[in-house]
């Protein structure tokens, strides 16, 4: 795994320190508090479990095992618009089929991804400046084919207010890079609407929770 590459990529924001761990037989990297991957056997003797913190942002969960090299993936991603604008999942994923040394058919037929709860468009306004952090060319391959909805993908409204879509934005994104909607899970939770069970900053300001997501590998 080529690290130097995913921290150039993550610079603009790493806030908190850096943990590399290395492990005969397997990795483990966490940059802090947006990303944590390991790569391991595909029958390790011991469970790893990853985990994300979020409140709002969206929380993306990557598996994969690999027969053939006897390897298992797992990741815990954070992104808000920032991260989604960065691409930082696709670059994350990017590095992980580097390390593995797959072609990319290959890595993308064992892989599937999970985006769990996250604020819903109809709560997420922004700026000009947000929109404007979206080039549309670089996120959309004209190959695909979208629903309706996709029209405008992630953004809808207009005269300086948008309501973006962080969920669709990263969909777009894993269906450009390859993957089959099958091999993506979107949770159809809202943060901001569901008080009782879920942490919104949008929602309680400085006082929210966090909810974490988990990742794993049992056997």
């Amino acid at each position: 795994m080529e690290i130097k590459r995913i921290i150039s990529v993550l610079k603009p924001f790493i806030k908190k320190t850096l943990l590399q761990q290395k492990i005969p037989e397997q990795k483990h990297w966490r940059v802090m508090p947006f990303l944590e991957f390991w790569i391991g056997n595909l029958f390790p003797p011991k469970f790893p479990f990853l985990c994300v913190q979020t409140a709002d942002c969206l929380p993306i969960l990557v598996i994969g095992h690999y027969l053939p090299l006897q390897k298992t993936i797992i990741g815990a991603i954070h992104s808000g618009w920032r991260g989604t604008a960065k691409s930082i999942t696709i670059k994350t994923l990017e590095s992980l089929q580097e390390s593995l040394s797959l072609s990319k058919k290959e890595f993308l037929k064992s892989l599937n991804i999970h985006l769990g709860p996250s604020i819903c468009q109809d709560h997420y306004e922004v700026g000009e400046e947000v929109k404007d952090s979206f080039p549309i060319s670089s996120t959309i391959s004209p190959t695909l084919s979208y629903d309706p909805c996709f029209s405008p993908p992630y953004f809808h409204g207009g005269k300086k207010k948008w309501k973006f879509h962080n969920s669709k934005a990263v969909e777009i994104q894993l269906l450009h890079f390859g993957l089959s909607r099958s091999q993506i899970k979107i949770s159809p939770l809202c943060t901001h609407e569901n008080p009782s069970t879920l942490a919104s900053y949008r929602r309680d300001g400085p006082k929210a929770g966090r909810q974490w997501s988990v990742v794993g590998v049992h056997w």
